[in-house]
């Protein structure tokens, strides 16, 4: 009885929640909005 319980408990690495595809995190990072708001010029001369 011993045994079967062990089976049932999921170790902290294997008890991860699916998230998806990884993919599909690439894919929203490539395509969100831009952080910056207003004049892109004025603000790519100031990045540095």
């Amino acid at each position: 009885m011993k045994a079967s319980q062990k089976k049932d408990e999921k170790s902290k690495k294997n008890s991860k929640e699916n998230l998806g595809g990884s993919y599909k995190f690439k894919i929203a990072a490539k395509y969100k909005k831009p952080k910056t708001r207003g004049d892109k010029n004025y603000n790519k001369r100031n990045k540095k």
